[in-house]
């Protein structure tokens, strides 16, 4: 006999992989090569030449590259 605690554990985990895999359906079964459909904007909310903003220009042109769109 599982003691209640350790059962109640068990429960708890195959719960939570239940919930993972019925919220990630939907993202996977999408078709990845219809999104997107315009340009995409990084917003970068600090001013110009603060380390969020050298890290949006540096990484923009790779993102770009690595989704096959320049814009």
């Amino acid at each position: 006999m599982i003691p209640s605690r350790e059962r109640a554990c068990r429960f708890d985990a195959w719960a939570l992989a239940g919930l993972t895999l019925s919220w990630s359906a939907p993202a996977l079964a999408q078709d990845s090569s219809i999104w997107p459909t315009r340009t995409i904007q990084i917003v970068v909310p600090y001013t110009p030449g603060t380390g969020a903003d050298i890290l949006a220009r540096i990484l923009g042109p790779k993102l770009a590259e690595r989704r096959g769109r320049l814009g």
